[in-house]
């Protein structure tokens, strides 16, 4: 069972919603299963603007290929999936479980940059990790 705001190296993630690690699948930053899509962010990559807003919302990019209208854009805001959120600090950290978000907004294309609001806050004692 995942435990908010506890690490998880990416290949113990899988487990916890029925799936076995796959590296193709799984180095993704996002990964369908059958219980919803996984978010895997990574903040400092150089290549994306993700970022925490405030301790409730979290922006972030999808991958510049991305479209609206592609199978996963149309994953990305449909609402009735469930979305949970890993988000690590570096390449070389862990991910800290970060819950299950909703989407607040979605703007652009090529990427797609997404609002999720988290359903419990980041607390106190992480804002310094993920910069709030």
């Amino acid at each position: 069972m995942l435990t908010l705001w506890n690490d998880y190296k990416r290949a113990d993630i899988p487990k916890h919603f029925g799936e076995t690690f796959n590296p193709g699948k799984w180095n993704a930053g996002v990964v369908p299963t059958d219980a919803g899509l996984i978010l895997l962010v990574t903040l400092t990559n150089g290549t994306y603007e993700n970022r925490f807003i405030d301790e409730n919302t979290f922006a972030w990019q999808s991958q510049n290929s991305t479209k609206i209208e592609s199978k996963r854009g149309l994953q990305l805001a449909d609402n009735s999936a469930p979305k949970r959120l890993f988000v690590r600090p570096s390449k070389r950290e862990s991910f800290v479980y970060m819950g299950a978000v909703d989407m607040v907004s979605a703007s652009g294309e090529m990427p797609i940059s997404i609002k999720w609001r988290l359903a419990d806050s980041l607390p106190q004692e992480k804002h310094e990790t993920f910069k709030v």
